[in-house]
């Protein structure tokens, strides 16, 4: 049993020896010290004392430290307390004694090593516990990562499948899978509804879907996939399919082997791809591009058509009978090559890409030389042009031949100018004969009546106190002939007022004069230039101008305030007409000009509506045109009148 004990003792790790060893000791030691100190209080109990030392010594040092402290407490029990012994004495009595105390002593100890043991044990059965658990947590937690990963794979599989259903119904493409080995065919959801069968049951027979096939590209369908299986490759055909209702539905079938055996493709998957649409744009293309070409090639104007580098990509044979430049080489050709228009072919070219990079469309204006010698004049409405996406890929440019019409605008203004010198020259004469006219009703008519006034004041002095009633006869004959000479007056001034001859101004003040004597009006004066001589034209047309203009106040305007204002012309009042004075000859800084306002508070009128019997206006318009001038008319309805008549008087005469 001792020999068993021993044998079931587990020893502890060399390094922890030395601290069993020490605990033994002292446990030992502690208790002889205690024996010690109780001795003289009689017979210590020296048996109890030391087995607690072995029981302290095997319980927290384990079964070695137990077993030297059982030596060690043998050897003390022997040598202190058990009577002349000393182990080798031959004292059978105090054998029990020690017996007993080696008994106890090792049931402790066998006591304390199975406590030792089953805790070692626990403790490692606790730690394989633990481990394990921690094993079965990983696992667990390993479990779940793999469940969360096949939970998403599983969603991302549901949305793929989703996306793939919505994007083969929003491209009309539909999948399939055949398989050699036994025939079986594998649609998609799509695929059924381009066959125009419902989606969801079992794929159609053969027969049934060869029925769908337009029965002429049946025949050729079977024979490219027939070959195609035959040398182990894939293939690709459109043809038609005829639905229930007659409709024909174009579609590009697709297919590639996917699995092999022994050399030889026993599956295929492919697509069926809806191309009706596509083709029926195609056909509208080319009958739109038939049309085109059919109205391009029939039109009397050149049409160009240009890429996005200014190349020509199409011209008419109307360009080319206009340019002189075969429609081969226009194409071919750089641009220049050609050219003889008085715009250079760089400065053109830059144009029509200024057209396609701002996509605002351009007018362009040139003369081109024609084969024969001649000039052509030309005018070119270039516009961009974009694809589906709003891109610009190129540009029109329609060319017309307005030769015709530049000719018909020249004699139109060689018309308008020789209408406008013959206006010039009716002017001319009538301001003549209204000068000549008044000068002889001054000096004949006026005369005349001024000498038979003064011949019936005679005749009334002398004879009127000898005749009765004569008095007063030549009374009121003189005053007939008084009446007579104003209107003579009148008509004179209405001719040619004799202050005119004095210049522009004092005719301006004549005006305003006469103005505020036949209206209630209130009329300003304004003149803010020294006393000039500008010509009899000039001064004449400003004259006409201010009166016509105050004529009018006084007729329509009903204004209550009026101003005449006479100045130089600014920077601001010249314009092109003005410019161009001289034919050219004389700038706008050389150009002296000089500026008559009319203004008016009145009504007003729309000058944009053209008043078929406004000949007023009309008239003093034509006046400062043919002396180099501009008239600009502003009026509101409600707003007042202004006048504004600029008139060039060159410095160098």
């Amino acid at each position: 049993m001792t020999f068993q004990m021993f044998a079931n003792l587990s020893m502890p790790p060399l390094r922890d020896m030395p601290r069993a060893f020490a605990l033994a000791a002292a446990s030992v030691a502690t208790a002889l010290t205690l024996l010690a100190a109780v001795a003289t209080r009689g017979e210590p109990p020296a048996a109890s004392l030391l087995l607690l030392s072995v029981l302290f010594a095997s319980w927290y040092g384990g079964a070695l430290a137990g077993l030297f402290g059982l030596l060690l407490s043998v050897v003390s029990f022997d040598y202190f307390y058990v009577g002349e012994m000393h182990l080798f004495g031959a004292q059978l009595a105090e054998l029990p004694r020690l017996v007993a105390f080696i008994a106890a002593a090792t049931c402790v100890i066998r006591l304390c090593a199975s406590h030792h043991r089953a805790v070692s044990e626990l403790k490692t059965a606790n730690e394989n516990l633990i481990e394990s658990n921690e094993c079965l947590m990983r696992a667990n937690e390993a479990l779940e990562r793999k469940s969360t990963q096949r939970e998403m794979l599983n969603e991302r599989l549901r949305w793929s499948e989703a996306f793939l259903r919505e994007a083969q119904k929003i491209s009309r493409t539909g999948s399939w899978r055949w398989s050699l080995i036994d025939g079986k065919l594998t649609w998609s959801d799509e695929n059924f509804r381009i066959f125009g069968f419902y989606p969801g049951f079992e794929t159609p027979a053969r027969d049934a879907i060869f029925e769908r096939i337009h029965e002429e590209d049946l025949e050729r369908l079977r024979d490219v996939v027939s070959r195609a299986v035959q040398a182990h490759r894939g293939f690709e055909c459109e043809y038609r399919i005829r639905l229930p209702n007659q409709a024909i539905r174009h579609v590009r079938g697709v297919g590639r082997p996917i699995q092999w055996e022994a050399g030889r493709p026993v599956e295929y998957i492919g697509t069926t791809v809806d191309i009706t649409r596509q083709r029926q744009t195609e056909e509208l293309l080319r009958k739109s591009e038939a049309e085109f070409r059919s109205l391009a090639e029939n039109l009397p104007d050149g049409i160009i058509r240009y890429d996005t580098d200014g190349r020509r990509l199409y011209v008419n044979p109307a360009h080319a009978r206009h340019s002189g430049i075969p429609t081969e080489s226009a194409i071919r050709m750089p641009l220049d090559h050609g050219w003889s228009a008085d715009i250079p072919a760089p400065e053109y070219r830059a144009m029509i890409l200024d057209v396609m990079r701002t996509g605002i469309p351009r007018q362009i204006l040139g003369r081109w030389r024609a084969p024969d010698g001649s000039s052509v004049h030309f005018a070119v409405h270039a516009v961009p042009e974009r694809n589906a996406e709003g891109e610009t890929v190129g540009a029109l440019a329609i060319s017309r031949n307005i030769t015709a019409l530049k000719e018909t605008e020249r004699q139109l203004e060689e018309s308008r100018q020789l209408l406008r010198r013959l206006s010039d020259r009716n002017e001319t004469v009538r301001e003549e004969e209204r000068k000549h006219l008044a000068r002889e009703l001054h000096d004949d008519l006026a005369q005349y009546l001024l000498a038979i006034r003064m011949n019936l004041s005679v005749l009334g002095s002398e004879f009127g106190a000898q005749v009765d009633g004569l008095q007063a006869r030549t009374t009121s004959m003189i005053g007939s002939v008084d009446t007579a000479i104003k209107s003579v007056r009148n008509v004179i001034a209405s001719l040619r007022p004799a202050v005119l001859d004095m210049g522009v101004l004092p005719g301006l003040e004549w005006l305003v004069a006469d103005f505020l004597a036949r209206t209630e009006s209130p009329c300003e004066l304004d003149i803010r230039v020294p006393d000039i001589k500008l010509g009899d034209k000039a001064e004449m047309t400003f004259f006409r101008v201010a009166q016509e203009s105050l004529r009018n106040v006084a007729r329509h305007a009903q204004a209550t305030e009026v101003r005449v204002v006479f100045r130089r012309a600014e920077r601001g009042d010249f314009s092109g007409d003005i410019v161009g004075y001289l034919n050219g000859d004389v700038s706008a800084d050389q150009c002296d000009a000089y500026v008559l306002e009319v203004e008016d508070n009145g009504v007003g009128f729309d000058a944009s509506v053209q008043r078929p019997r406004s000949f007023g206006l009309m008239g003093i318009q034509e006046r400062v045109l043919m002396v180099g001038g501009t008239l600009e008319i502003a009026s509101t309805p409600g707003a007042g009148t202004t006048i504004r008549a600029v008139i060039p008087h060159p410095t160098h005469e």
